[in-house]
């Protein structure tokens, strides 16, 4: 499966371009960082960075983990701020404990936005 994603990394970001989705896309855009908020932040499937982007300016320190080393190589050249740190990663096997973040968000994976206290209970 990682030998799909990393064959269609470049792929990724297409989505992103169509016409009908630009007012969504927008909107979604703007809301994210007030939903992340300001601390320290995981993001699982991180992809390409597209969601990173835009809410990691507003945090103190963001891990963000994707499983092809392709897509963190344009994550990085999008993102190229010095408090967010990409990783390969799995997100059944996370590296630090869920405690040490403030908020977790899976652009790419899930299209979900969670506190840490909602995934703890």
């Amino acid at each position: 499966m990682q030998d799909y994603y990393a064959a269609r990394a470049r792929e990724y970001d297409d989505i992103y371009l169509k016409p009908e989705r630009q007012d969504d896309l927008r909107e979604m855009e703007a809301w994210l960082p007030s939903q992340i908020g300001s601390g320290h932040v995981l993001e699982i499937a991180c992809g390409t960075g597209y969601w990173t982007q835009f809410y990691a300016p507003h945090c103190s320190q963001v891990l963000a983990m994707d499983a092809a080393a392709e897509t963190l190589k344009i994550a990085q050249s999008r993102v190229p701020l010095d408090h967010v740190q990409f990783a390969v990663g799995d997100a059944y096997a996370l590296p630090l404990p869920a405690a040490g973040f403030d908020a977790a968000f899976a652009g790419s994976g899930g299209r979900t936005c969670l506190s840490i206290d909602s995934m703890n209970s």
